[in-house]
């Protein structure tokens, strides 16, 4: 993959350990021996098309979840509307626009 990729092997490794751990890919480590009969760890990293798909899924529906959040606390935010210049200011802004001795927004 190094050769493929173009990447230096510290980089693929991090890249790697990144989408293993984003459950994107799996692998398996074997033992193998050269023709010179020396065991070595060989690893094969692969895609589960049926696990990438539902991750994929589950982060969409993670993010789509995150939007409706934002968009219903912004639509529920109650909101000021000044009387003479019909500006309007939400809940988190009147604190900063209250009088506190007389009582009245300014």
């Amino acid at each position: 993959m190094l050769e493929l990729l173009r990447f230096e092997k510290k980089q693929l490794r991090g890249i790697l350990a990144l989408l293993k751990n984003d459950k994107l890919i799996k692998f398996k480590l074997r033992m193998e021996t050269d023709t010179a009969g020396k065991t070595f760890r060989q690893n094969y990293y692969y895609i589960n098309y049926l696990v990438f798909v539902n991750v994929v899924k589950y982060k969409l529906d993670h993010i789509r979840k995150k939007f409706e959040l934002i968009d219903r606390d912004n639509t529920s935010r109650a909101s000021f509307i000044c009387s003479e210049c019909n500006k309007s200011f939400t809940d988190l802004e009147v604190d900063m626009l209250l009088d506190i001795n007389t009582g009245e927004l300014r």
